[in-house]
């Protein structure tokens, strides 16, 4: 399925919900909320963790390899400055569950996609490259990575025709328990984007989270989710950029 009449939605980021708010009221709730708890300091939950930001909230990130963590530029960046925030203010915790974690790190460098900048008017020509990668100040050797598959958003269409994918993050109104939609899909693609569509329940803090598929060589992340679309129907769509857009390049 493509997506048409763009024109007709805009991008909400997930930056302002209350913690602890009603469920059916949060943005990024798509129908029922199919959200449930796992413990995050068990495999393969361990791998997504909670990227905090020095007292200014916490959004989410996936462990891909040892030493690098895949998230969403917007959840690092700081506005004022207009570049992310320096590494020394964030660090990823792995394996988090009720303020325990099997393991925290300090950011060394940040890579994100090219041209990113956080604007007011987010579109999706932001949200296409709303991915960045965290290399840590030391290699977190005891919790196996999920690495990253790099299909593009129309292989990803393919793949995930009718067949349920799972998504994991830290919710701001969970913000101590992992939250995972396990019966969520793809639904589309946009025309002249390496974007996808989807309808898994991700809110306020989920920003940076992967969507997860069984592949024949394991669990991987496909992607990952950036923002909410919002249609004049009062429908919703989340957005997430493929694998296959992020640069794992030094």
């Amino acid at each position: 399925m493509r997506h048409s009449g763009i024109a007709a939605l805009f991008a909400v980021l997930l930056l302002s919900t209350s913690p602890f708010a009603d469920d059916s009221r949060l943005a990024g709730i798509k129908g029922v909320d199919n959200r449930i708890w796992e413990n995050g300091a068990v495999a393969p939950w361990q791998a997504i963790g909670r990227i905090n930001k020095a007292g200014e909230g916490f959004c989410t990130g996936v462990l891909i390899s040892p030493d690098l963590v895949l998230t969403a530029a917007h959840c690092i960046w700081n506005s004022n400055t207009g570049r992310p925030i320096p590494g020394h203010y964030l660090n990823f915790a792995a394996g988090y569950h009720k303020e325990k974690y099997l393991a925290n790190r300090k950011v060394k460098e940040i890579r994100h996609g090219t041209g990113f900048i956080l604007r007011t008017d987010f579109g999706l020509a932001e949200v296409e490259r709303d991915w960045a990668v965290l290399q840590l100040d030391a290699p977190i050797t005891a919790v196996p990575p999920i690495p990253l598959a790099t299909y593009s958003a129309p292989e990803l269409a393919r793949r995930g025709r009718g067949t349920f994918i799972t998504q994991a993050g830290f919710s701001q109104d969970r913000p101590y328990m992992l939250t995972v939609d396990r019966s969520c899909q793809i639904k589309g693609i946009f025309k002249g984007r390496n974007l996808i569509s989807h309808d898994c329940d991700a809110v306020s803090g989920d920003s940076g989270s992967p969507l997860l598929m069984q592949t024949v060589q394991g669990l991987r992340v496909i992607a990952i989710h950036s923002s909410t679309l919002s249609r004049s129907r009062g429908e919703s769509l989340g957005l997430a950029v493929p694998g296959g857009s992020v640069s794992l390049d030094r």
